[in-house]
């Protein structure tokens, strides 16, 4: 048979055959086997066991409620892996409130024990970080003044010709 006859065969069931509730062509497993490159996506066997699917794959359909069923295990496995990830910064707090066992502190008193002790020293590292973690930050002022005197001369020669128009 040649592929043109093929193709017209398929064309023809295709024209005859049952339809699903949306419309969707079903046809025999076997004739599903055999013209299976011929055929359109979205085509079922009558068993509806397999389906031409939109990459070109034979694909099972899913069972009704399978669907919610996926979605339903999928939202979950989610939810789990969440909970199990903690952010780097969440871990970090976790560790400054833990105590020493063997000074009853806790980490975080520790630490600015430590970081006053070399600021106090003379680190210069120490004391920006006691500094900006206490909120005392400088900010760097950075002038946006960036028009020159003949851009405002054009600008002022603009706004007065504007203003001639309006009277």
């Amino acid at each position: 048979m040649t592929e043109t006859e093929r193709q017209a065969l398929v064309e023809k069931t295709l024209a005859e055959c049952d339809r699903d509730e949306k419309g969707r062509a079903l046809v025999s497993a076997e004739f599903f086997d055999e013209y299976f490159d011929l055929l359109p996506v979205g085509t079922f066997t009558t068993d509806r066991r397999l389906c031409k699917g939109r990459n070109g794959q034979r694909m099972k359909p899913f069972v009704k409620g399978e669907v919610t069923e996926i979605q339903r295990m999928g939202g979950k496995a989610t939810m789990a892996a969440a909970k199990e990830r903690r952010t780097f910064r969440d871990a970090i707090l976790v560790a400054l409130d833990s105590k020493n066992p063997k000074t009853g502190k806790t980490i975080r008193e520790e630490v600015v024990e430590a970081l006053v002790e070399k600021a106090m020293d003379g680190c210069v590292g120490a004391f920006e970080a006691l500094r900006d973690t206490a909120g005392e930050k400088p900010t760097e002022q950075v002038n946006m003044d960036i028009m020159t005197d003949a851009d405002r001369e054009l600008m002022n020669n603009l706004m007065s010709r504007l203003n001639d128009g309006n009277r």
